[in-house]
């Protein structure tokens, strides 16, 4: 489907969200019974799809069972079902990926039955977690010859379609709010000294981070066939973040633009337009820098942490209390500890909330394909995982889902 359906099912979630919940029931049916392909290239495109709208429900409302969720789980089952028929032989780092998820799963079933307060709470904000790393594990070891065929340039292309559409109704909520004072989706005023929208996305630093990604796409793409296309759209990701007005994406990208720099140093130095663009963005983030610090009161300087700090040194101060299970997660969970707040950075989140053992095993495991061979989708993976020490509850962002599918797709196609 294309750019301006998507921006209208994203409208549709803003005005009414059992609309927007219809619209995205309308494009699941579309992609499973419609479109071309494997079973597994349906989902796949369902998967990406979906993902722009993951903090809705199938049903419109604000709880975790997202499509993009539900996908997800599905293809878990067919892959595993899949790897099982065909007795698809398991590599010795795939059987240490398999061991560490199954510490982690029971760590985490301790720490939800035996750790939490509000069980049900505390499930539903860490499950998708639990299906992340299985599918870590489950897409390399599955065997199966229809993903080596999947077309991951085609789904990449509707996931970054996907964020520019939530980037245009970004500045459409701009441009109601500030030309005729509508509100819609999320904007509220913080601290009292700037607003912020966040279209319907749970925090700033969460639509941040996907912004990121898309700035990321562009500013590869420009480098490597130097459009006036990519530029525009370029410019228009720095417009958006901007208006989000905040620091997460714009810390992302500078990390994933200067390691893509770094490795392909003599791409850029022979082309003057590059350095050219390299050079406007610069300017532009130090601006955007310039004026976060004069509206936002609240910050002593670019690198503030605004007393987050605080709580990761208090949960590392009472790990040793967790080391078969953790406080569950939930935010009641963390509000009934000595720490008070959800911690922002998933690894320490992780050790605090399924204890040492779940936490090193899950953190191996998300972080471990960083450490593989190198793709094209290797600097988005990077991006999402350093956005991941910047806010809390990074499980429940599942654009990010997409982001690891894509990696490890390509990733077994070089193997």
């Amino acid at each position: 489907m294309g750019l301006a359906v998507m921006v209208v099912t994203a409208l549709a979630h803003l005005i009414n969200s059992r609309l927007g919940a219809l619209l995205l029931l309308v494009a699941a049916a579309y992609y499973l019974l419609a479109t071309k392909g494997s079973i597994y290239e349906r989902l796949l495109r369902l998967i990406v799809y979906a993902a722009p709208y993951y903090s809705f429900s199938i049903f419109g409302d604000r709880q975790r069972l997202s499509m993009c969720i539900v996908a997800v789980a599905i293809l878990c089952v067919l892959l595993t079902f899949n790897m099982l028929k065909r007795g698809a032989r398991v590599s010795a780092g795939s059987t240490c990926k398999l061991l560490l998820f199954l510490i982690f799963l029971a760590a985490y079933c301790l720490s939800v039955f035996f750790g939490s307060y509000t069980r049900k709470e505390a499930i539903f904000t860490t499950y998708q977690l639990v299906i992340l790393a299985y599918l870590v594990f489950i897409i390399p070891v599955s065997g199966n010859e229809e993903l080596s065929d999947i077309d991951t340039d085609e789904l990449m292309q509707l996931f970054v379609r996907g964020i520019c559409a939530i980037t245009i109704t970004l500045y459409i909520q701009y441009g109601a709010y500030t030309a005729f004072g509508i509100s819609l989706g999320e904007v509220y005023e913080f601290n009292s000294d700037r607003v912020i929208f966040n279209v319907y996305f749970n925090a700033k630093s969460m639509l941040s981070l996907y912004l990121a990604l898309g700035m990321l796409y562009y500013f590869t793409a420009y480098i490597n066939k130097k459009r006036i296309a990519d530029l525009v759209w370029l410019a228009i990701f720095v417009g958006a973040v901007w208006i989000n007005h905040s620091r997460t994406g714009l810390g992302c990208f500078a990390v994933c633009a200067a390691l893509y720099c770094l490795l392909h140093m003599k791409q850029i130095v022979s082309s003057i337009r590059v350095t050219a663009m390299l050079i406007l963005i610069m300017a532009a983030g130090l601006y955007i820098v310039q004026y976060m610090l004069e509206t936002r009161a609240s910050l002593e300087g670019i690198a503030d942490d605004n007393g987050r700090m605080e709580h990761i040194v208090e949960a590392f101060r009472i790990l040793p209390n967790y080391i078969f299970y953790g406080i569950g997660g939930s935010a009641t969970d963390y509000l009934l500890s000595s720490i008070g707040v959800t911690i922002h950075n998933f690894i320490m989140a992780y050790l605090v909330q399924f204890g040492v053992m779940g936490g090193l095993a899950v953190n191996s495991l998300i972080i471990s394909p960083v450490f593989g061979r190198r793709n094209a989708y290797w600097y988005y993976l990077c991006c999402v995982l350093i956005g991941g020490l910047l806010f809390a509850n990074w499980q429940n962002v599942l654009y990010i889902v997409p982001v690891y599918i894509l990696f490890l797709l390509e990733e077994g196609k070089v193997r």
